[in-house]
């Protein structure tokens, strides 16, 4: 026989009533149902009770309930089923109206009652084993709950360390919870329910939005998390909610130190926007710590928006616009540098930036008080309707570097800056392709900077040069400057590639000039037409146009890092007054001289040109 599960008895399905004495029929008694615990006699105690049909419907019965002589509960004379909606008392009488039993609670539990409870949000806490899986830990505060009702204020600060703050979608006040001080409760949590929405005069957050925490959040301590919220320092805030007109950082994280495991994602924040004085407000500032996840951050208005002062931030994603100082800074100072920042992408301003009552700022780095600012990755920096996008500190005095940007792009960006500028302090940066449009300038490579990389890209329509290059330890890929107020303004240095350049329509001439080896002036009476060039391109030197006669074979002097590693020919030919070619020999030596023999032949002011090129040692 092959295997079975035995679930059902099989049995009587009908009630037999028995005595209470001896096991005989209650013949000719009585059932009376009334509520739990009280005596079902008394008709006021009594419930429905009703027949269950065949077919599953129900029909109302009086009491008492008649029991048959062989002790069955019967309904016109026939055996029936009788059923309530609830629990309920029972009392059985015999046939001399004597009781034979009384039961205060026929059945401990109500179904439809159960049914309910077990849809409820604790309703897994009726069944055993799953409330020490799923209940909420002890350190979980849900402050809109008893005993806070509400009141964040009073559930931070009775919160234990390792406390998950959880909040609603509504507003909280704590102003003035962090006036003199900030958290220092190791692992404090803050859970919302999703960022909320600006109000159209972008004065503070829409009530019931999102959740707004209204008033600064400040922390001093390690393992703070503040997730899926906004926190609101804005113009209302600022000068309703505190005592008196009070403007705060919105968030705060200063001084934490070393592995601070600070974590901050799809977190909104807004400061003051129009208020003429300019407070001083950071929207959010990580300073004097090491250990930041940073997820998506939104940063309106104050100014300076994101501020990063610290070391080891790992995924940013930040929106910043409508700050009066800086959208976003690096800064390294006395207090403690800047390090080892990787953000995924910044982007500055609006689409739109008619929504904003002023434009919008851009990135600034500041290495301050000499101390460096190093190693900082941005995967995308876009920049669209503001200032400018990101460009050194005025009196920044330590260096910036090894910088990477991945792709820059900006867009509608007028002031009076290049859009982004490599300072002269700067050193190892790579900036990869970009594209700008509608700038007053394009991109600009200080003289004094060092080891730049400048990716593939185009500059158009800017109302200044679209590039500005001075460095030499400096490359570049393809670029396109194009419909721009000039198209390449070259200040000096070996770096600049013409070749590598494609420009036209540009108002003012596509180069200002182009690069030279030449060291100095002409030697030995030498001198140089109009057309004379030696101009370098990647590691080769192309040598043209005409010097007229001297009187020693050094014409010209090579800067040293330009010269050939051996003694190079080039062609030359002599023109006698008479125009004539007169055979002469030119050299470009490895000492670095542009050497001309048989010079001798020529006239005075006579010319030699020159038309070849060499490789570069």
């Amino acid at each position: 026989m092959s295997d079975i599960t035995p679930n059902i008895v099989v049995s009587m399905p009908s009630q037999l009533f028995t005595m209470a004495r001896s096991f005989k029929a209650v013949a000719k008694g009585k059932i009376y149902i009334g509520k739990i615990d009280t005596d079902p006699v008394n008709p006021e105690n009594q419930i429905q009770v009703y027949v269950e049909n065949e077919d599953g419907s129900h029909v109302p019965v009086a009491q008492p309930i008649i029991i048959n002589a062989a002790g069955y509960p019967v309904y016109n004379g026939q055996i029936a089923k009788f059923v309530t909606v609830q629990g309920h008392s029972m009392a059985v009488y015999d046939a001399y109206g004597t009781q034979q039993f009384y039961f205060p609670n026929v059945l401990k539990y109500d179904p439809d009652q159960l049914e309910y409870r077990l849809s409820q949000p604790d309703g897994y806490l009726l069944v055993g084993g799953l409330a020490e899986h799923y209940n909420l830990p002890s350190s979980v505060i849900v402050v809109d709950n008893a005993p806070y009702n509400g009141d964040l204020k009073a559930a931070w600060n009775a919160a234990p360390e390792g406390a998950t703050l959880l909040l609603g979608k509504k507003d909280y006040n704590i102003t003035g919870l962090w006036a003199s001080g900030r958290n220092t409760k190791k692992n404090i949590m803050i859970v919302g329910m999703g960022m909320p929405e600006y109000a159209s005069d972008w004065s503070r957050f829409v009530s019931g939005s999102g959740t707004v925490i209204q008033g600064a959040v400040k922390n001093q301590a390690k393992g703070f998390k503040l997730f899926n919220l906004g926190v609101d320092c804005g113009n209302y805030v600022s000068t309703t909610l505190y005592s008196t007109t009070t403007y705060e950082d919105a968030v705060q994280i200063y001084g934490v130190g070393a592995k601070a495991n600070i974590g901050i994602d799809n977190i909104r924040t807004l400061n003051s926007l129009g208020v003429s004085s300019n407070p001083g407000t950071h929207s959010i500032l990580l300073e004097q710590l090491e250990g930041v996840t940073l997820g998506y951050v939104e940063c309106c208005g104050g100014f300076h928006g994101l501020t990063i002062k610290c070391k080891n931030l790992r995924g940013g994603r930040a929106h910043v616009y409508g700050q009066y100082g800086d959208g976003f800074i690096l800064k390294s100072d006395s207090g403690g540098p800047c390090s080892d920042i990787r953000m995924d992408s910044i982007t500055i301003g609006l689409i739109d930036s008619s929504l904003l009552p002023a434009v919008s700022l851009g990135g600034i780095y500041d290495a301050h008080d000499g101390v460096s600012i190093d190693n900082i990755s941005i995967g995308d920096l876009r920049v669209q309707n503001a200032s400018w996008g990101f460009i050194p500190a005025i009196g920044a005095d330590g260096y910036t570097s090894h910088v990477t940007i991945g792709n820059y792009y900006a867009s509608q960006v007028y002031g009076n800056y290049y859009s982004l500028e490599v300072g002269n302090q700067c050193v190892n940066w790579n900036i990869g392709s970009h594209q700008c449009s509608g700038v007053s300038g394009g991109i600009k490579i200080n003289g004094s900077a060092q080891y730049i990389t400048l990716g593939e890209g185009s500059v158009t329509g800017s109302t200044r040069w679209g590039y500005s290059f001075a460095a030499s330890t400096f490359t570049h890929s393809s670029l396109i400057s194009n419909g721009n107020y000039g198209g390449v303004e070259y200040l000096g240095g070996t770096g600049f590639n013409p070749a590598n350049v494609i420009a036209y329509y540009n108002n003012n001439g596509n180069f200002s000039a182009l690069p030279s080896v030449l060291n100095g002036n002409a030697l030995n009476g030498w001198a140089a037409l109009s057309d004379f060039k030696a101009t370098p391109n990647a590691h080769q030197v192309f040598i043209s146009g005409s010097l007229t006669n001297g009187t020693a074979a050094n014409a010209w002097l090579i800067a040293e890092n330009l010269r050939p590693s051996v003694d190079t020919p080039i062609s030359a030919w002599g023109v006698s007054s008479g125009g004539s070619l007169v055979p002469v020999e030119a050299y470009v030596r490895a000492t670095g001289y542009i050497e001309i023999t048989g010079y001798a032949s020529l006239g005075a002011s006579q010319a030699v040109r020159i038309n070849g090129s060499y490789l570069i040692a």
